[in-house]
């Protein structure tokens, strides 16, 4: 960090860039620790010649002593597979392999940030940390990412569909938007009583009402929930999220979902 003087002789820090490296993480607990000194963004090399057996952690602290876990972004310029861009991950298991790696973090607020081996076999990983006081990716990233998971669920006639939204350690699922389909396999008799969809780990435990009316053979019927753009955040973190349509004579359910991870 540099230090210069305004018009009226205060003197104003400039940021600049800094630099971290460990030449190698071959142990249990090994670590690179950076810290942050007003910087907004850590950028994450992680590489290594020859295969590796290990999990890598990605850590903050607030008061320099205590750490809990932080979200990291896989950069697009990561080699090999790796998670979707806009899907955040708290750690990165490699099993046998030589692993090139960039993530981004949004650092900004901690004392510390740090990259760990959380479990370790075999192997060494080279570990570089950029700081600084730009963003290395746009803002929609850190705050409100894209969708970047989908899943889908369709029952045989009569029968319950569940649609289960996995459980991810250290994240809560960011409902994007939801579609429910109600289709006839059999004609449909009208009744007074309705059919109830409901749901777990969503805010209020959202139901979703079906009217028991009369209908033909192939006729459907949709319930859609749209979130917009900064989605409805699930109840708990490390918890599955359902949506559970009841068995129904004569209908088939199916159930759409896209969603993304968050804190």
């Amino acid at each position: 960090m540099s230090i210069f003087k305004n018009l009226a002789a205060a003197f104003v820090p400039v940021r600049e860039q800094r630099r971290f490296t460990a030449a190698a993480l071959s142990a249990l607990n090994a670590e690179l620790v950076a810290t942050i000194n007003g910087d907004n963004i850590a950028m994450v090399d992680i590489r290594t010649g020859a295969a590796a057996t290990l999990t890598i952690s990605f850590e903050g602290s607030i008061d320099g002593i205590n750490y809990i876990a932080v979200p990291a972004f896989p950069y697009a310029a990561s080699i090999g597979t790796i998670n979707n861009f806009a899907q955040p991950i708290i750690s990165e298991a490699f099993a046998a392999v030589a692993p090139i790696r960039q993530y981004a973090i949004a650092c900004g607020g901690f004392q510390l940030i740090r990259v760990r081996v959380s479990a370790f076999t075999s192997g060494s990983l080279a570990c570089v940390i950029n700081t600084g006081p730009e963003a290395q990716l746009p803002l929609r990233y850190y705050d409100s990412p894209p969708a970047s998971l989908a899943l889908t669920v369709t029952a045989a006639a009569a029968a319950i569909a569940t649609l289960t939204l996995p459980a991810v350690a250290g994240f809560r699922h960011i409902l994007i938007s939801l579609s429910i389909t109600r289709s006839a396999s059999a004609v449909l008799v009208a009744a007074a009583a309705p059919v109830v969809v409901t749901t777990t780990n969503i805010p209020g435990a959202l139901a979703f009402t079906f009217g028991a009316d009369a209908a033909a053979i192939g006729a459907d019927k949709v319930v859609d929930l749209d979130c917009g753009g900064t989605g409805l955040a699930c109840t708990a973190i490390n918890t599955a999220t359902t949506i559970v349509g009841p068995a129904t004579a004569g209908v088939i359910w199916r159930i759409n979902a896209t969603y993304r991870l968050g804190l």
